[in-house]
């Protein structure tokens, strides 16, 4: 076990990240996964803005840079901010898959859902639930 470890580099997109946790381990027979507890993430934008992601857990795949947050999810984007039980950064298909209990609150309204699904190439955001259930969106005027 390790601690305040950190790493950093680029998405796909050439956008900076650094992600750390206070502890860490891995598996002898799998060294590019590091297992992570209380995690920070960090994507700086070219843009100019900040996405944070907090989580109790955590897994970082150092050679393909996918990340994954579980337990506690809360991400901060500008004046969004979005709750969660699960997230899924995949670097190599240069999507962010957002799941389990999703909640989002933001000046422009809320959403409540089972699954968000986002193309980071081509900016499309795909709103699901798990059964027939209806996506709860509510929209400030």
């Amino acid at each position: 076990t390790f601690v305040d470890v950190e790493y950093n580099g680029f998405d796909q997109n050439g956008n900076r990240f650094v992600v750390g946790s206070k502890y860490a381990s891995f598996e002898i027979d799998k060294p590019n996964l590091i297992r992570m507890e209380k995690v920070l993430c960090t994507f700086s934008f070219k843009d100019g803005t900040n996405l944070t992601i907090v989580s109790d857990y955590g897994i970082y795949n150092n050679v393909t840079d996918d990340m994954e947050f579980t337990e506690n999810v809360k991400m901060n984007y500008l004046e969004n901010v979005l709750f969660s039980e699960k997230a899924i950064f995949f670097n190599v298909k240069n999507e962010l898959l957002i799941e389990g209990n999703v909640k989002t609150k933001s000046p422009e309204g809320e959403l409540q859902a089972d699954k968000l699904d986002f193309n980071l190439g081509s900016k499309k955001l795909k709103i699901s639930m798990y059964n027939d259930k209806k996506v709860n969106i509510k929209v400030n005027f």
